[in-house]
């Protein structure tokens, strides 16, 4: 699969305090680089290959904690997970899911696209899972599926962007239609190559109730069957597909569209993420329930990869560990036979601009300094995984710990911002994370503490298999 080489640069945007507070500039935890933080840029620039690394093999980056590459369990049990990934547990209709939580380091795919390769490569590919309409939002979007409309008048909301002028979805993204009667197309596929072929559509939505009058598939019409559940329609297809089209209308009010959850039925993995540039534990906390908004996705671990845009703020530690524990128990009520893991961010850097000389000569000088921030609140997202029994993955050391980030840049793992890896930066990223992961759904022994058993509660039906037309 051709796969993107180029540096991206999004320079990292900061949580609001409140869903519905002006960003402005003056803003207590907001840092430098405000504009772009909110509009990120993006190097287009493409190749049709990546270094490849034998699995396993780190050696060429020495720096790599390649022995500190593990989840730190903390007395969690994931006996549940396991036994579902076990030999003849996954079954049609009835996929292992993995959501995935996080910033732009998510909101790009760079490394979660390698973790889902790789992990369904191993265990079976149910479908792409949840996709987001970023683009129709005027942000970046992952390059393997595109979100369109031909109509016209659309609103958009994003979670960083606020006053939100859409009501707001667990994705961070909003979409509603400016018309009555509208359409939405979906299409898979990697730069020309069409991937993923897909039988059933969630289509995430809130407001008033929207109808699925048509779909069709490259000028096609299709047979299809739709049935509605709490904050979603499902639709089901005669046939797999590529890409859709679907023709829906809606009266009496507004239907708003947080995003598309593509299945094809098959066992396997579905590793689904929610990505937002500049996002943190309180800009997803300002949301509602983002815990309610993925319990139709029916994860079996969520995993969450937050902390780096609070560095760039004001936040004490004692507010910090508030904001992930907030999130953490509403992702627990809402989904309690869901896996839990938090992930530190790895070490970055800050940029300091000042300007030099006078008259004419006067010009902007740029420095970049370790934002020791980063090291401070890993540290936090260690400790509440200890206290509460919730497993760790420590990005942050198994990347090199302090004075990673200089080392990345020499070696081109981290792009000219010096915050956001470069793509080939992401492929390390997301293959250690894979290692650190499979080893521990497999082949980790159960605590050797029994833990409270949590109760039953969660609906387990096969929701992802085609229905019968």
């Amino acid at each position: 699969m051709n796969r993107l080489l180029s540096t991206y640069f999004i320079l990292s945007a900061l949580a609001v305090p409140q869903a519905n507070a002006q960003e402005t500039q003056d803003s207590p935890t907001f840092a430098n680089d405000f504009d772009i933080r909110v509009n990120p840029e993006l190097d287009n620039v493409m190749c049709d290959s990546l270094p490849q690394f034998a699995p396993g093999d780190y050696s060429a980056f020495p720096f790599i904690d390649t022995a500190g590459n593990r989840i730190d369990m903390n007395g969690a049990d994931w006996s549940r997970l396991r036994q579902r990934l076990s030999e003849g547990m996954l079954l049609p209709g009835m996929p292992f899911s993995i959501v995935h939580i996080g910033d732009s380091h998510i909101q790009a795919d760079g490394a979660t696209g390698i973790t889902r390769k790789m992990f369904q490569e191993r265990y079976g590919n149910a479908g792409r899972g949840l996709v987001i309409p970023l683009k129709m939002a005027g942000t970046n979007e992952p390059r393997d599926y595109k979100i369109t409309s031909t109509s016209k008048g659309w609103q958009t909301a994003r979670l960083m962007k606020t006053p939100w002028m859409s009501e707001m979805q667990f994705t961070g993204v909003s979409i509603t239609p400016g018309t009555h009667t509208f359409n939405l197309s979906v299409g898979l596929l990697t730069r020309t190559l069409e991937i993923n072929p897909f039988n059933t559509i969630r289509l995430f939505h809130t407001g008033s109730p929207l109808t699925v009058k048509a779909v069709e598939s490259r000028g096609d019409m299709m047979r299809f069957s739709t049935s509605i559940g709490s904050g979603y329609t499902d639709i089901y297809l005669d046939k797999p597909v590529t890409d859709v089209t679907l023709d829906m209308s809606c009266t009496g009010g507004k239907a708003h569209i947080g995003g598309l959850a593509l299945y094809n039925g098959q066992p396997g993995i579905v590793y689904s993420t929610i990505g937002n540039n500049g996002a943190a534990y309180m800009s997803y906390n300002s949301i509602g329930s983002i815990g309610a908004g993925i319990r139709p996705l029916q994860p079996d671990l969520v995993v969450i990869s937050l902390g780096a845009n609070e560095a760039f703020g004001k936040v004490t530690d004692s507010q910090f560990r508030q904001s992930i524990n907030a999130f953490v128990e509403d992702i627990r009520q809402e989904n309690p036979n869901a896996g839990i893991l938090l992930v530190t961010p790895m070490e970055c850097q800050r940029r300091t601009s000042s300007r030099t000389g006078k008259g004419r000569k006067r010009r902007r000088t740029t420095t970049y300094s370790v934002n020791t921030d980063i090291k401070r609140l890993r540290d936090v997202i260690i400790q509440y995984g200890k206290d509460n029994h919730i497993p760790v993955y420590d990005l942050y050391g198994v990347a090199g710990g302090t004075g990673a980030s200089g080392k990345w840049i020499d070696n081109s793992l981290m792009g000219r911002d010096r915050i956001h890896n470069t793509w080939e930066g992401y492929d390390l990223q997301g293959r250690l994370f894979y290692d650190a992961l499979s080893e521990c759904l497999e082949n980790m022994p159960p605590p050797p503490l029994p833990l409270p058993i949590v109760p039953e509660g969660q609906d387990t039906g096969q929701i992802h298999s085609q229905k019968p037309l």
